[in-house]
């Protein structure tokens, strides 16, 4: 997922509606899928190839945190415009 287009891109900028969070959430989505895949092929190569464990370790520590930020990003917008459509 690129930094532009991620719903972490412009954190100060609430989504003006319900739609635009909903986008937001697709792509969210989307990157984690693209993330969690990544680990996923990363792990069965290193059941093939035990030599690629350190890889699987950087990309683990590389992508997870990004996840998380990028969930709480988009909980604060949702947040946000509940609390505003109240």
């Amino acid at each position: 997922m690129s930094e532009s287009s991620s719903p972490s891109a412009a954190p100060d900028k609430e989504p003006a509606t319900l739609r635009e969070l909903s986008d937001q959430y697709r792509e969210l989505k989307h990157g984690m899928n693209n993330s969690i895949g990544v680990i996923m092929a990363m792990s069965e190569l290193t059941q093939l190839n035990p030599n690629n464990a350190q890889k699987l370790i950087n990309t683990v520590l590389d992508r997870g945190p990004k996840i998380v930020e990028q969930m709480q990003v988009f909980g604060a917008k949702l947040a946000k415009l509940a609390e505003r459509e109240g």
